[in-house]
């Protein structure tokens, strides 16, 4: 018992000496986790589907770029190639068929961001995420990750099957105190 006491004690002393308490966030450990799964646009359009099923949904895009940079394949398969669908500023890549978000722009109000009912558009702001992302928010404003030292704040992505994140994430990125911005970020190699 003495030594469980002395134990408690000294963690106690540490975290007062740094000023680290668990809300921190000094790792991706705390970061709120949202599952890919639970995730719509304008609450109806799930984040992968056929390519056709995308236009039948958006209309034709605005333009198309091939990318030929996914070394370790891209977020749908494993081919190098794909091709960005422009919609506005956000963007889907399609590869063999099918369309995955990818970067998904809010300012021009066309999405919206919805999961959970809860629904993320053009003019939600970083006080609106504190009760829905508290420690991805907490990190943010701590500087806390790599990351946010460019101002963007991550939240972890479980994809199916369920399995631990692994460094996949949402990256929120803002134009001042307004979310300008946010991206898929698949580990794939």
């Amino acid at each position: 018992m003495n030594k469980i006491y002395s134990t408690l004690i000294f963690i106690l002393f540490l975290t007062t000496l740094f000023g680290q308490t668990s809300s921190d966030c000094p790792n991706e450990i705390c970061l709120e986790t949202l599952h890919f799964d639970s995730v719509r646009l304008n609450s109806s359009i799930p984040l992968m589907l056929k390519d056709q099923e995308l236009i039948n949904l958006l209309g034709l895009p605005d333009s198309t770029v091939v990318e030929n940079e996914w070394n370790c394949g891209n977020y749908i398969n494993s081919e190098e190639t794909v091709k960005i669908l422009y919609y506005g500023k956000s963007k889907f890549m399609s590869s063999k068929g099918t369309s995955l978000l990818y970067v998904l722009n809010l300012e021009g109000g066309r999405f919206t961001f919805d999961f959970n009912n809860i629904k993320l558009t053009k003019g939600t702001s970083k006080t609106d995420l504190q009760e829905i992302f508290p420690n991805a928010l907490n990190s943010l404003n701590k500087k806390h990750q790599s990351y946010n030292k460019n101002g963007i704040m991550k939240v972890k992505m479980l994809q199916t099957p369920v399995g631990e994140p692994d460094g996949s994430g949402w990256l929120f990125r803002f134009n001042g105190e307004i979310i300008k911005e946010i991206e898929l970020w698949w580990m794939i190699c």
